[in-house]
């Protein structure tokens, strides 16, 4: 069992590399992804991509196509959880 400072720094480390977004825009492989009230560019080389799918990126690459359910659970959890570290410092 990983003890509470392990879980918070394996979720910091996944907030940090890694980003929860929509596609907006599409062009062969390179997308645009809206998060957070802001935006990038990602490519994606293995993954189907279309407009308004919800993707995880990792390092400019899309690395996987979610369900729009699991990324807003997934985005209410990265909110509590930096609540949460918050209130440690």
């Amino acid at each position: 069992m990983l003890c509470k400072t392990k879980v918070i720094y394996i979720i910091f480390c996944f907030i940090i590399n890694t980003m929860i977004g929509k596609v907006i825009d599409k062009q062969n492989r390179n997308i645009i992804v809206e998060y957070e009230g802001d935006s990038c560019s990602a490519k994606c080389q293995d993954v189907k991509v279309e407009i308004g799918d919800w993707v995880i990126v990792e390092s400019g690459y899309v690395v996987e196509v979610i369900s729009e359910s699991e990324a807003l659970e997934m985005l209410k959890r990265a909110e509590e959880q930096t609540e949460e570290d918050e209130d440690l410092i």
